[in-house]
């Protein structure tokens, strides 16, 4: 009686050791299959990051060869994450300096009706095509600008790239030519005023000779008929 206790208190401890290991399997081959699932999600975002890394590598070298302010932005929380050179040499704000804000935090938008025209015409068209704005620069100069912008999708994030094309020297010359106009329309028509007075004085002066002469004439007749 007592062998047939201890062989099935053994044979107890045997189907638990058994059952331990199993289950201990089952927990290992779980574990397993877990950690290969996690390293080919780890491979998978390491081959799109290096995808990302170089997509906007190819984009940086492109937008700084732009002689215009380019820069990207989040669609949804305006942040920007790229400017090019030119943005930073025209407008004065460095990368480091520019990533992470929105142009409303730098003070970009010297106007913000303007501002809300910019988005509204984004809204209905999915696009801005040459709408001519102000900006402020960080040194707090004015620049009239003609901003485009449009939807761009780079490895799966949705930004907004926008190019202000710089109309600040295009703006100053057409003033200078138009003040050089308007004065020389004005030195025009004071030239036009003295010659009419010119004109008109030797008119004058003609007609004056014209009856002295009438005089003279006369008189040489009397003096003829008199003699």
């Amino acid at each position: 009686m007592a062998q047939t206790v201890s062989l099935a208190v053994l044979l107890v401890a045997v189907l638990a050791l058994v059952l331990a290991m199993v289950r201990r399997q089952a927990q290992t081959s779980r574990l397993t299959a877990l950690n290969r699932q996690l390293s080919a999600t780890v491979a998978d975002l390491s081959a799109r990051e290096a995808q990302l890394s170089q997509a906007e590598s190819r984009f940086a070298k492109v937008g700084d060869i732009l002689p215009a302010p380019l820069s990207l932005s989040d669609r949804h929380s305006g942040e920007i994450v790229y400017v090019n050179r030119a943005w930073e040499s025209i407008l004065g704000w460095r990368f480091q300096d520019a990533v992470g804000k929105t142009a409303t935090s730098l003070g970009l938008w010297q106007d913000p009706s303007q501002r809300q025209a910019f988005a509204d015409e984004f809204k209905t068209k999915g696009c801005v095509r040459n709408l001519e704005v102000r900006v402020q620069a960080r040194d707090g100069s004015s620049r009239l600008v003609s901003a485009s912008a449009d939807n761009l999708d780079q490895a799966g994030r949705h930004l907004t790239m926008t190019v202000l094309f710089d109309l600040t020297e295009r703006t100053v010359i057409e003033e200078k030519v138009h003040a050089l106009n308007a004065e020389l329309e004005a030195r025009v028509e004071r030239r036009t005023q003295e010659l009419k007075r010119t004109n008109a004085e030797l008119s004058q002066a003609l007609s004056t000779l014209q009856h002295a002469q009438k005089e003279l004439v006369q008189s040489e007749k009397l003096a003829a008929l008199g003699g």
